[in-house]
């Protein structure tokens, strides 16, 4: 892009739209890779992909900026606090957090145009009965943000996922294969902070920040005394916010290393390096 574009190249949106994917591209690959290795280079631990994440995504802080583009100024802002905080430096991620509206929100775009460009995720829940939402801790609350029906067949019985006897609960928060997917919002920002108050050991900022988050999709406000029951609200609440996501191994993940959550004790807490790069990459064995 920088060649092509030359001297136009720091004043294209594009050029902070680029930046913006490769630093949500690095981010994702951070929350769920055990390992990794960059362009046929050697082990690193997953925490590159936030550094690297980091970078990029203040480059696009910086165009957007000059730009004096809101709508990206702001999708930098919430993709950088939310590496700043796994890198555990959850002041700096409080301040850029601070920045975004609650109401923010940035997608990734999808579209019906041709196959490659679908939301594979609504064929796979919709239209597939493999997945479900029956048993799991929403099903009991309704909550909005976590919307799911309860299919019946046509004599009025529950239909049954593909194995014939789980009753199939289907999602419904992403439906359509041109749905757009959140990347970053301004309720999670509000979340970090919250996070943020706990580790301080204040509940009571945790709970008005996460009682704004609550309010931007109408629902009731929720009390807690104590930090142990404030940490029992945000990680659900985390849940909700971001259902469907892809970003809940990583909070699970962290959340075990540090005794809060133990839902992933003895099982596989994230995606090692692939066989085929092991059997490609000379630098590792």
């Amino acid at each position: 892009m920088r060649t092509v574009l030359g001297t136009g190249f720091e004043t294209n949106p594009l050029t902070i739209r680029a930046y913006l994917y490769a630093g949500f591209a690095n981010r994702f690959l951070g929350e769920n890779v055990c390992e990794t290795t960059i362009d046929g280079g050697p082990k690193l631990p997953s925490s590159e992909h936030f550094v690297r994440a980091e970078s990029l995504f203040t480059r696009a802080i910086t165009l957007a900026r000059a730009q004096n583009n809101t709508a990206l100024l702001n999708a930098g802002l919430s993709g950088r606090a939310q590496v700043l905080a796994w890198q555990n430096k959850w002041d700096a991620a409080v301040a850029d957090a601070a920045l975004v509206p609650a109401t923010f929100r940035h997608n990734a775009v999808f579209s019906t145009n041709t196959a490659r460009e679908n939301l594979d995720l609504a064929n796979q829940t919709i239209n597939r009965r493999e997945v479900t939402v029956f048993n799991t801790v929403w099903v009991a609350d309704r909550d909005p943000r976590v919307p799911y029906d309860t299919v019946r067949t046509a004599t009025g019985g529950f239909q049954t996922g593909q194995d014939g006897a789980t009753r199939f609960f289907r999602q419904r928060k992403y439906i359509a294969l041109g749905d757009p997917v959140a990347l970053a919002r301004g309720t999670e920002m509000l979340l970090i902070r919250a996070e943020a108050a706990l580790r301080a050991n204040d509940v009571t900022n945790a709970m008005l920040l996460i009682n704004q988050a609550r309010a931007v999709s109408t629902l009731p406000a929720l009390t807690a005394t104590t930090v142990d029951a404030g940490w029992t609200i945000l990680m659900r609440e985390r849940g909700a916010v971001l259902w469907l996501e892809g970003r809940r191994l990583w909070d699970l993940r962290r959340w075990l290393a540090t005794g809060r959550n133990t839902a992933l004790q003895g099982r596989s807490t994230c995606v090692p390096i692939s066989l085929e790069e092991i059997g490609a990459n000379t630098n590792l064995k």
